[in-house]
């Protein structure tokens, strides 16, 4: 399982860290281009994904009640926040015993419920929730006429085995 999860994060700081490039070299007048998805633009998905990654690592080293992060600053200086966390993630998984992915946590959610849930599915579902707003990212950047979209299939990933 920790090798799974290992691989999971792993290609997850990569596909982030892919899309997070070419989101960069948009102009602002992309990032936030309203465009119906989840989310009203490229920037507010990208802060919505950030924000679920930044939780679950607190989460992650036992915060009890975790803290959406606040940015300001400009989205190069967002990219180099998202990539920092994804990394902490992977250093997590990568540092885990077995025993601590298999632990159940607790922590308050969004809605302030207590809540318990296996660590191991906690990292499962982070990875699938930022898989899936790639997804959207790569829609959204074809809508705004972008034409240089990096791939972020796992099968491309490098670190694959």
């Amino acid at each position: 399982m920790k090798e799974l999860l290992r691989q999971a994060a792993a290609y997850n700081v990569w596909a982030n860290e892919r899309i997070l490039r070419t989101l960069t070299e948009q102009p602002d007048e992309v990032l936030d281009l309203p465009l119906p998805s989840s989310f009203p633009s490229l920037r507010a998905t990208v802060l919505h994904m950030y924000g679920a990654e930044s939780i679950w690592l607190q989460r992650f080293q036992m915060a009890e009640r975790a803290v959406p992060p606040a940015h300001e600053g400009s989205f190069a200086e967002l990219a180099d926040k998202y990539n920092a966390v994804s990394n902490a993630i992977f250093n997590f998984v990568d540092k885990a015993s077995e025993a601590r992915l298999d632990h159940t946590m607790e922590y308050y959610n969004l809605k302030k419920e207590h809540t318990k849930l296996l660590v191991w599915k906690a990292l499962y579902q982070l990875c699938n929730h930022s898989t899936y707003h790639r997804g959207q990212l790569v829609t959204l950047l074809r809508a705004a006429g972008v034409a240089k979209i990096p791939n972020t299939d796992y099968i491309v990933f490098p670190g694959k085995k």
